[in-house]
């Protein structure tokens, strides 16, 4: 059974003492992780775009090819529920229960201790950084300004 209560912190987020287990992290598995496989049906294009993505998401590093056909199950049962003319609460719970066990949550990536970490920001952007310039101009209320 999963770790029940609330999503832990992230660790560098945590204050006060780490236990070794906490600070020596997660145990490594040797295997190959799968490479993902073509959908194979015509599905809802919602259905076909969260498949896809899940090729370019951080948890794709972790699915073995049996996790890849769990998640084309997933993919052919969100098209379905996508597509029906009554969509049912009871599946749409199921599905997410399923994308909980294809890491596609964020909670659930966090309570096994995967922390997923956004690229650096790109130096060459064309956003201009006021901060310097802000920082320099003396504020209104200072006292020589409120004379």
């Amino acid at each position: 059974m999963g770790a029940r209560g609330p999503v832990p912190k992230r660790l560098d987020k945590r204050h006060g003492h780490l236990s070794r287990a906490q600070r020596e992290g997660v145990t490594r598995v040797h295997g190959a992780a799968g490479k993902a496989p073509a959908l194979g049906f015509e599905a809802h294009p919602l259905a076909a775009d969260w498949f896809a993505a899940l090729a370019h998401g951080a948890e794709a590093q972790f699915y073995t090819p049996a996790l890849w056909q769990r998640a084309r199950i997933v993919a052919v049962m969100l098209s379905k529920l996508l597509e029906s003319g009554r969509p049912s609460s009871q599946m749409y719970a199921a599905l997410q229960t399923d994308m909980k066990a294809l890491l596609v949550d964020a909670g659930e990536l966090q309570r096994l201790g995967i922390e997923v970490q956004a690229n650096e920001p790109d130096t060459k952007s064309n956003v201009i950084d006021n901060r310097a310039r802000l920082s320099a101009r003396p504020h209104p209320d200072t006292p020589e300004q409120c004379r």
